[in-house]
């Protein structure tokens, strides 16, 4: 009966839901992989429970749990019929012989109540599979794989069961069908000769076959292609191009209903696999394969180039086409040991298709619709869940590209049936040549498709632009602006001889920029120059040039002047000034503006019927006589101040104003009333405004916003670079970090082009320095070409007049020549000359830095950069001082580091941007290890880590036999020697690091001890061992053993009396009286402690001679001993006067001066300050002046400062640990509750990680805290709180 609880329709249903859980969860178990069929000539009327429930009855061994039906639809080709996907996890016996490469079967399939019908399975999918069918579609996605390729499976993650395009993309774009194509394209032991050709012509005949109502004909396509299947896709399109005859015009319908394209790593000049031609050698596939590849010389197939030639040539509709590119390289396939043709991912790392090939797709693509996705060749396609970063941005142009293509394909078939009701008059004599009267009809049609796309085109266009214009007009008016009646639009009539002109009049060639940031101080002193207040007017037009780099943004200044004070002209002309012949139709355009030129279209050329010659003189006329008008000139991009001759207005008479934008600085005085101003870069703040205006939107939170701060200062503050950034952000849906990770890897995004409000700018940012760097003389671009690899800020002038004895450098010993050349960038803004107390320097825009380094990477000459890059390390070299073999703190030398330290972390920096890095030898791990000894000594942690970091990866990258050699076994343990040092101010996640590093370089220091003869051993020899022990014994205190740290110590000393007294080695000493401070307030002796701190500090002064951030150091731990001996008030006192210095010395920006203000922040806690005055800030006033600092105060600078001191985790916890306690103090238990779910977010993280080294304490919370931290950071509970006891000490 129909009610009963066991009719058939709720058994199935039950079943498909224990069915999917128990299926799941078997192949989630990892224990068979499943098999993917296809199910053909289903009946209409059979439901997927019905279907799964005559599945299940196949008799399988694997029960109702074997099976899942994922789709069922209607048959592309057979309406009457139906297509199903399924998913096998043990094929039942009916369907053994059956597998995904196999053939199909036929089986009979008995449905519950009806009758039993023949269905079709296989395994292959090939030709076209539905994977959503709405009832009403309005548009067509068809996805084709690549090489190798299957119809499911390329579509999925190999981990997780969904196919998004079925899955994720049919319940996101609801109105789309979408197919599936499958076709043999099986690399190895391929029995195919297909060609790319021929398996075209196949799809463009199964596209024909499910296209067959003059709905579905006329129906707009996307295709998403991966690989391979790209090519098939234009070589079909291009099939369908040049089919002309009546009998096949759905292939005509087919290419018209064409409007999007999404390539992911399609070759299109080929691509980087040599493992394929192997791997199809002998087979009658290897014509295909070879046709895909690039050649030894990375030249493109003649049979790639003919299809981008005839592609190119046929697809030039308004159309959307979107390239994907990979970022990282495919682990290539190799043949194993085994042979058989056995090829397993054993073959080297390759870039398989490279950003170039995969972006050369068609002319009618727009660069911005190149994008990047940080995914190899083959996973460019496989997405696992539709919150992925990559699979939104798919979604995202797909879901555009649907909103259009209706409108536009519509119109080509519209203008298609409008062409052929139109009479053809032409009578058959007068046919083209070679067109016979037979032929008649093809001529006609060829000739119509081709004028109905450039009907069709400007018809789409022209509804673009009206919709923009209605756009931007209600932009201004919610922004408050001018009244529309008043913005100036072109209002003058083009008829001729117009006598009356209607004002305001422009030609401005763009709308107002309403992503401009910043400048505001800039834009009035021009207005103030232009047309000044109070004062009598000028003689002659007033004239401000604004000159810097390219891509500094002159003309979005200019723009904006304009348009920000339109109200004071009645008159605005633009005038593109790059060429005398844009200057000459541009000043032509003015006289047909004002009616001054008969006739014509307003475009300003002889062919339009205005004279150039005539409309300049009139023009120029008007200007001249007008008097009762005032008008604003602005010559854009001007070359030479000799094309201004012939336009500029001079008489005195002149009521006008003239803006010149260029990017040479030295042109002369063009009128009485001259000024000159140097366009600067955005500041960091101004430059992350414009990135997220650039993006539309703001930013998420602080951190991204720290992120954009840091890419904007990377890019120098250009404003091209940043706004080209943002829409690469904004198209890619890349995150800050992400993006910031990327311009620091790679010089890719160097070559996108601009979005938004820099979409119209012709050059990108690979080119927009090419002129002025290709006018250099050869000595000259060598000079820069070197500047490149330095501190882009500060390149001192002497490190490049010294004696040069390499030979590449001998062009810098010339002193006149030295001279022309600086002389020469300076000119051309490429290079700037400044001097300070410490001498001149010259500096280099970063981003025409980067446009440099990005060049040298794309050289011909494959070993130029590497030559460059020695070049400038020669040069540096020469000036760098070396330490001494001790290591210790030299402050003599510290003034030759700083200055010329900056230029080795740049060296370090740009040679491994872009990628690859260069191939680095052991002279530069060298000078990388002695800086990083004056980094660690002056605070720079970041940089220093940075810096040996690299110097280790250079020694161990080299061979065998020179890793061995004493010279770099004595340099490995030198960046040992430092690199443990910063694991211990890191705190518990390298606590095993710190032990391990330090270990390694006392082995190493053990072995270069026993090596040198008893008879030549030295005080040096013996201070590194020794000082290789004494790191050791610091790595024991972190662990919390000071019992053992102290023998090893006190071993210490009797080397240090052996070898002389405290004023012969006052570092040697300072260092065993700090360390041992800290083992005898472990030890409970908190008297003993303090003086041996005291003298510690005592013995570093005298060592450094002044206070450093050495001796601050030592300030610091005593401030720390001080409070675990319970002189709190004294501790803070120290503290304070440590956190003055710091903020002197390091900025707040240190790691070290961070560590203070919480420190402090804490002491302000303990003794209840929560809100007392009792601060002088040296940054903000005068010694004199008090300034309210507070403990929230300080732990809010903290973590305000953390982004750019690149604080470790550990202490940001613990700050923020000590601020909810204030913030619960203070009132504010919203605040507080939010700081301290953040900290024991962290906490919680690092217990588990980390459990033999913190152990909470039930009775204090913030005991983990400090744990967490190195026990030298202020330890408020802990070993040393108890060992102090809180012992009152004497005065």
């Amino acid at each position: 009966m129909p009610g009963t609880l066991f009719h058939p329709v709720w058994v199935a249903l039950v079943t498909v839901l224990v069915t999917t859980f128990w299926a799941r969860r078997y192949y989630r178990a990892g224990k068979k992989l499943p098999t993917y069929l296809r199910i053909r000539s289903i009946p209409r009327d059979c439901s997927e429970p019905e279907l799964f429930s005559a599945l299940s009855a196949l008799g399988s061994s694997g029960g109702p749990s074997n099976v899942l039906v994922q789709s069922l639809h209607p048959s592309p080709t057979d309406q009457s019929t139906q297509v199903a996907t399924v998913q096998f996890l043990a094929l039942p016996p009916v369907l053994a012989s059956l597998s995904e490469k196999s053939c199909q079967a036929s089986i009979s399939v008995n449905l519950f109540g009806k009758s039993s019908f023949k269905a079709v399975f296989d395994g292959s999918l090939m030709g076209l599979t539905p994977l959503s069918c709405p009832a009403k579609a309005d548009v067509d996605i068809i996805a084709v794989p690549g090489l190798g390729g299957h119809a499911i499976k390329s579509w999925r993650r190999p981990d997780r069961e969904q196919v998004w395009l079925r899955d994720f993309l049919a319940q996101d774009v609801p109105e789309a069908r979408i197919l599936t194509y499958g076709y043999d394209t099986l690399v190895v032991k391929s029995q195919s000769k297909a060609s790319i050709a021929d398996l075209a012509k196949s799809f463009l005949e199964a596209l024909k076959n499910c296209r067959i109502s003059a709905e579905e004909q006329r129906r707009p396509i996307i295709f998403l292609a991966h690989s391979l299947g790209g090519l098939v896709v234009k070589e079909a399109l291009a099939q369908a191009s040049v089919t002309g005859k009546n009998e096949d015009m759905e292939s005509q319908k087919i290419f018209k209903s064409c409007y999007g394209l999404m390539f992911f790593g399609v070759p299109n000049k080929g691509l980087n696999n040599a493992s394929l031609v192997s791997m199809a050698k002998g087979h009658p596939n290897e014509t295909l394969i070879r046709d895909l590849q690039v050649d030894s010389g990375h030249e493109t197939s003649s049979f790639l180039r003919s299809l981008h030639h005839r592609f190119d040539s046929a697809f030039h509709f308004d159309s959307r086409i979107i390239a994907f590119y990979e970022n990282r390289h495919t682990r290539t396939l190799k043949e194993t040991p085994l042979g058989s043709s056995r090829f397993e991912p054993l073959g080297p790392w390759q870039l398989i298709v490279t950003q170039d090939s995969a972006t050369s797709i068609s002319r009618s693509q727009k660069p911005s619709d190149s994008i990047a996705m940080e995914r190899d060749h083959k996973d460019l396609v496989k997405f696992g869940d539709s919150h992925e970063d990559d699979y939104s941005t798919v979604k995202r142009n797909l879901v555009e590209i649907i909103r259009l293509a209706p409108l536009v394909v519509s119109s080509r078939f519209a203008e298609e049936n409008a062409h052929r009701m139109l009479p053809l008059n032409r009578p058959s004599s007068q046919n083209p040549p070679g067109i016979q009267n037979g032929e008649e009809d093809q001529f006609t049609t060829v000739h119509s498709t081709e004028n109905q796309g450039r009907w069709s085109d400007r018809k789409i266009e022209t509804a673009k632009r009206e919709a923009l214009d209605e756009r931007h007009i209600r932009v201004l008016q919610t922004l408050g602006n001018s009244p529309v009646s008043s913005i100036p639009i072109s209002i003058a009539s083009t008829g001729g001889g117009q006598s009356e002109i209607d004002y305001p009049v422009t030609t401005l060639p763009t709308f107002r920029n309403f992503s401009f940031v910043g400048r505001d101080d800039v834009l009035k002193d021009m207005h103030n120059l232009l047309l000044p207040p109070n004062s009598s007017p000028p003689s002659g037009p007033s004239c401000c040039v604004l000159h810097g780099l390219g891509g500094q943004g002159k003309s979005q200044t200019a723009l904006e002047y304009a348009f920000r004070y339109r109200d004071a002209y009645d008159a605005t002309f633009w005038l593109q000034a790059e060429t005398d012949q844009e200057l000459a139709r541009s000043y032509a355009l003015i006289a047909k503006k004002l009616g001054l030129s008969p006739g014509g279209s307003g475009n300003g050329t002889a062919e339009d019927g205005l004279d150039p010659s005539k409309g300049i003189e009139n023009a120029r006329k008007w200007l001249e006589s007008t008097t009762g008008r005032k008008w604003l000139l602005i010559f854009d991009n001007l070359e030479e101040t000799d094309d201004l001759l012939t336009y500029l207005p001079t008489k005195p008479e002149c009521k006008g104003s003239v803006i010149i934008t260029t990017q040479k600085a030295h042109m002369m005085s063009v009128t009485d009333n001259f000024r000159k101003i140097p366009l600067q870069p955005l500041t960091s703040d101004d430059g992350a405004k414009l990135l997220f205006k650039s993006m539309d939107r703001e930013p998420l939170n602080e951190q991204e916003n720290s992120y954009a701060l840091q890419i904007s200062e990377w890019v120098g503050g250009l404003p091209l670079a940043i706004a080209t950034i943002g829409g690469y952000m904004k198209l890619s849906s890349s995150s800050a970090n992400r993006i910031l990770a990327r311009l620091q890897r790679s010089s890719k995004v160097w070559a996108s082009s601009g979005e938004g409000a820099v979409s119209h700018y012709k050059k990108t940012l690979a080119t927009v320095f090419d002129l002025a760097l290709s006018e250099l003389k050869p000595n000259t671009r060598h000079l820069i070409d070197i500047m490149a690899f330095l501190n882009p800020d500060h390149i001192p002038e002497e490190m490049l007049v010294l004696k040069q004895d390499s030979p590449g450098l001998q062009f810098l010993n010339d002193e006149d020549e030295f001279l022309e050349m600086t002389h020469d960038l300076g000119l051309r803004q490429l290079v700037k000359w400044s001097t300070t107390s410490t001498g001149a320097y010259l500096s280099i825009h970063r981003s025409l830095q980067r446009n440099v380094l990005h060049s040298l990477h794309g050289d011909p000459d494959a070993g130029k950069r590497q030559r460059i890059f020695e070049e400038s390390f020669s040069l540096v070299r020469n000036v760098v001082p070396k330490p001494s073999r001790r290591l210790d703190s030299e402050p003599d030398l510290w003034p030759r580091f700083s200055k010329y330290v900056p230029q080795v972390i740049s060296l370090r920096d740009h040679s491994t941007w872009p990628d690859p890095p260069l191939s680095l030898g052991l002279h530069v791990a060298k000078m990388l290890s002695e800086v990083g000894t004056f980094l660690w000594h002056t605070g720079q942690f970041h940089d220093c880590d940075l810096a040996l970091t690299t110097a280790e990866k250079i020694v161990m990258a080299q061979d065998i036999d020179i890793q061995v050699l004493p010279e770099s076994k004595d340099l490995l343990s030198d960046i040992y020697n430092f690199t443990g040092i910063l694991c211990d101010i890191v705190g518990v996640s390298k606590r095993a690091d710190s032990l391990r590093i330090r270990l390694a370089c006392l082995d190493l220091r053990k072995e270069a001890y026993k090596a040198i003869p008893p008879s030549e051993v030295t005080v040096d020899d013996e201070i590194r061992l020794e000082n290789a022990w004494s790191d050791v014994g610091c790595a024991y205190m972190q662990l919390g053993k000071y019992d053992e740290a102290g023998v090893i110590f006190d071993k210490m000393l009797e080397y240090f009396k052996r070898w002389g007294s405290k004023s012969k080695y006052p570092f040697e000493y300072a260092k065993y009286y700090h360390h041992c401070a800290f083992v005898r307030m472990a030890q409970g002796k908190p008297i003993e402690a303090i003086e041996y701190s005291k003298e510690g500090v005592d013995l570093q002064m005298e060592h450094e001679g002044e206070i450093n951030t050495m001796v601050l150091i030592n300030q610091y731990d005593l401030a720390s001993l001080l409070f675990n001996a319970g002189e709190v008030t004294k501790s803070l006192e120290l503290h304070e006067e440590v956190l003055e210095a710091r903020i002197r010395l390091c900025g707040d920006g240190s790691q070290f001066t961070l560590e203070s203000y919480e420190s402090a922040a804490t002491l302000h806690y303990f003794l209840g300050n929560y809100s007392k005055a009792e601060y002088v800030s040296p940054l903000t006033s005068l010694p004199t002046e008090p300034l309210i600092r507070s403990g929230r105060s300080y732990l809010r600078t903290c973590l305000d400062w953390h982004y750019r001191a690149h604080w470790t985790r550990e202490g940001i916890a613990r700050a923020q640990f000590r601020l909810s306690l204030v913030l619960e103090k203070l009132g504010n238990t919203q605040g507080a509750k939010e700081e301290l779910k953040a900290a024991r977010a962290v906490r919680d993280e690092f217990l588990k990680l980390y459990p033999q080294y913190l152990v909470p304490d039930p009775a204090d919370e913030s005991a983990v805290f400090d744990q967490m931290l190195p026990m030298w950071v202020s330890q408020f509970t802990g070993k040393l709180q108890k060992g102090g006891r809180r012992v009152v000490l004497p005065l």
